[in-house]
Parts: structure tokens; C-alpha cells; sequence
């Protein structure tokens, strides 16, 4: 995809750079105490400025180091389009605290009718971002005080939970499985056509293995978060994964695009998936599984999402150190640089961490982002990768090496 791909020049820079800058309060004063303090000859990392800066609200009109960043955005957007099937639709916006900074829209909800352009409220699958509600769920049940432990079994909470462990005769436990750390298959035994019940699942899984023994390696698993929202729901609460996430999050939240049944009226407003030369792929309905992968939304309604975890003491829905909680590594992948947790993926850019999460469904490619340490955020949905070689995970990693950089490294990207 080297229409988008965006590589950073090598060598260290600092959080002095890009939006850390922009965000930075009294940033003058800073710098020149800064500069000063070099002058003496004994400016050492304790003199300079904080880990993290102090964030204000942005001046307006919005600084144009940022705009040229949002700029540079559109232009590789746009450029991914195809021009012959006006294909594909993409969404994606920026945020900052509680306030949008940028969105865009690029190509067309509907295969060869450029005039059906996307917008903030057109509609997406998201894939695998829907283990973030789940993740959210299991957390909220421990906050609640109704499981006494993420660190507890499932099996304490669904006693006719077996799978062979040829490992340990430890029983997996609720953390090892939002981690991904369980050593579970990644996929169910009926894969991705789950029409069915807990119970006839479950009884296949009894002559199933783990495929890792638990904590050595990640090994992603769509199974465990099937297991964690539909076992959890259905033995603790009674009610469905679906039910409770539409009570507990969307509701709040104000999410009124989001949700797992895509109706005639969800596709009234829907970038529709598209396999090559035009055919629609048909939805599909992945049934028990849906805590790992059913939902759809839309960038306006993950941009509430995302406002939540980048300012979790402001929001209200959870405790502030549950959603920290969630948002820390719980182990570092073999490259040195990526890491993994509840259940985002990370990696660390300019001494602070990126948390992400991608989802892809039918042709759909979804990605989440979100810096609480900056609390800056991104949302990108794409409908179709069929046509093009844009990648919501590049788009992303462009956006940040743009934000984090210096004016001279962005006018050279």
C-alpha cells in the first residue's frame, strides 16, 4: 500500500515535537527555561520539561501544524480510491479531550454511485473491536462485585467449562483469556457459522486442547472472548451479551449507530461490503461468537467510545482504575516494540503508548486508537479492502508518525 505508506525518518525525538508541543501548557515559558538552563551548562533530562506534558484545550482556529497533518490525511485517502468503482467508503476522524478535531469522508457507500458518499453517521462492521465491550463487560461484572476475581477461573463462573490442558492442571482464568494469554484455539469448533447454544458448544470443546500452555506466548483467540461474553452473561446475569452491552454501554453513551443485527434500517445508511467487480458479499452472522466479532458502528458513535477510555477520570460509566487497568500491557511481543493487553494492541510512539484495536469482518477493516496519555484518539473504518490497498492499521500509524513528528520530518513524510 504505497500509496499511504508512511516510513519515519530513524533517530530519537522527543515529546517537544508535533502535537506534544501544541498540547503542552505555558509551553514558552518551558522552553525558555529550557534553553536557559543549557546556557549554565547543566541541563540534564530531571531540568527539562515533565514525562508528559500538561494538556489545555486547543486554541482556535486549530493550530496549522495540525491542520497540515489533517491535510496530508485527506490527500492519501483520496488517493486510494478507486476511481472506475468509486470504491472504497472510508470514514475516519480525530479527537482531542472531548471534541472532534477532524473527519473525513472518502469514496462511496455503493459500488460505481460516487454521489452516495459516507459520513459520520454511515455505517461499518467492526470486526474484532467488538471484544473491547466484551473486555468492558467482564470488567464491569468484577467492579460490580459479581465475579470475585478477573484472576478466578472461568470455570468458577461456568462449571460445565472443560478443555484439555496437556500443559498444567491450572484451569484457565478470565484474565488469561481477555489477555490472550490462555493458550485457547483461535477459533470455535464450528469456526465462523455458530449457530448454536452454550451447551452444544461446550460439549465439543471437552475432546478440544489448548494449543499453548497459559502466559508463555500470545496466541489470539476469537474462542476466548466468545466464551468470556456468552458464558458470563448466560451463568451470571441471565441475559444475552447483546442485551447487556445495548443497557450498559451503548445506551449511556449515547451510541444510537451501534449494535449487532444489521436490520433493513441499520443498511438505510450502510458502506456496503464489496467483493471484486462489484458483488455484494453478504453479511455474515458469525451467531454464538458474536462477543468476538458482530458489531457495527459508526466513527461518531466510536469517537464517544474512544472519549471514554482517553479520559477516564471525566467519564462515569466505569472506575477510573478499572479502564487504566484495561489499557495496560500485560505482555511484550518477540519484535520489542509491540505489546498486548485487555484487549488492545499497543505500541510505543514518542514515550507514550498507543492503544489500538482492529477488527475486520466480510471485506471490512476497522481501527480504534487512543493516547489517554494525551487524551488524543482516532477512529478509521474502511468497507472494502478489495479494491484497494489501503489498510485502517497503516492509516492509523500514519497518522501518529505525522502528529508525533517535528515540522522538518512532517514536510519530508
Amino acid at each position: 500500500m504505497e500509496d499511504i505508506d508512511v516510513s519515519v525518518n530513524s533517530g530519537r525525538r522527543n515529546y517537544r515535537s508535533g502535537f506534544y508541543l501544541v498540547c503542552t501548557h505555558a509551553q514558552g515559558r518551558i522552553m525558555r527555561k529550557e534553553r536557559t538552563t543549557r546556557r549554565r551548562g547543566y541541563y540534564t533530562e530531571c531540568c527539562g520539561m515533565p514525562r508528559l506534558p500538561t494538556l489545555f484545550p486547543l486554541p482556535k482556529p486549530t493550530p496549522k501544524r495540525i491542520t497540515e497533518v489533517f491535510e496530508k490525511i485527506e490527500s492519501a485517502l483520496s488517493a486510494v480510491v478507486d476511481d472506475f468503482s468509486s470504491l472504497p467508503a472510508i470514514s475516519m476522524n480525530v479527537f482531542y479531550q472531548d471534541e472532534i478535531l477532524w473527519s473525513g469522508h472518502f469514496g462511496s457507500k455503493v459500488y460505481q454511485q460516487p454521489e452516495m458518499k459516507p459520513n459520520g453517521c454511515t455505517v461499518y462492521r467492526i470486526g474484532s473491536v467488538t471484544k473491547v465491550f466484551a473486555a468492558l463487560f467482564m470488567f464491569k461484572l468484577y467492579e460490580e462485585g459479581k465475579i470475585a476475581s478477573i484472576d478466578d477461573p472461568l470455570s468458577k463462573y461456568a462449571p460445565d467449562f472443560a478443555i484439555k490442558n496437556p500443559y498444567t492442571n491450572d484451569n484457565i482464568t478470565l484474565r488469561e483469556i481477555a489477555s490472550q494469554m490462555s493458550g485457547l484455539p483461535r477459533e470455535a469448533p464450528c469456526f465462523f457459522d455458530c449457530n448454536t447454544t452454550s451447551a452444544e458448544l461446550l460439549a465439543l470443546l471437552k475432546n478440544r486442547s489448548l494449543v499453548l500452555p497459559p502466559w508463555v506466548e500470545r496466541s489470539y483467540s476469537n474462542l476466548g472472548y466468545g466464551l468470556l461474553g456468552r458464558l458470563l452473561t448466560e451463568n451470571v446475569l441471565n441475559q444475552t451479551f447483546e442485551s447487556w452491552t445495548q443497557e450498559n454501554i451503548l445506551k449511556p453513551l449515547g451510541m444510537v449507530n451501534t449494535g449487532f443485527e444489521i436490520t433493513d434500517e441499520v443498511q438505510k445508511n450502510m458502506a456496503f461490503p464489496y467483493l471484486s467487480k462489484g458483488q455484494r458479499m453478504p453479511f455474515m452472522d458469525i451467531g454464538w461468537m458474536a462477543p468476538a466479532g458482530q458489531m457495527y458502528s459508526t466513527i461518531d458513535d466510536l469517537a464517544k467510545l474512544g472519549m471514554m477510555f482517553a479520559q477516564p477520570e471525566k467519564q462515569k460509566l466505569f472506575k477510573t482504575a478499572t479502564l487504566r487497568e484495561m489499557m495496560i500491557p500485560t505482555d511484550i511481543a518477540r519484535d520489542g516494540v509491540t505489546l498486548w493487553g485487555s484487549p488492545f494492541e499497543m505500541v510505543f510512539k514518542e514515550n507514550v503508548l498507543i492503544r489500538t484495536k482492529g477488527g475486520n469482518i466480510d471485506t471490512y477493516d476497522a481501527v480504534i486508537s487512543v493516547i489517554p496519555e494525551l487524551a488524543l484518539g482516532a477512529n478509521i473504518l474502511i468497507s472494502t479492502t478489495e479494491y484497494t490497498r489501503a489498510d485502517a492499521s497503516k492509516v492509523s500509524t500514519m497518522l501518529y508518525n505525522l502528529l508525533t513528528c517535528s515540522k522538518t520530518e512532517r514536510n519530508s513524510l
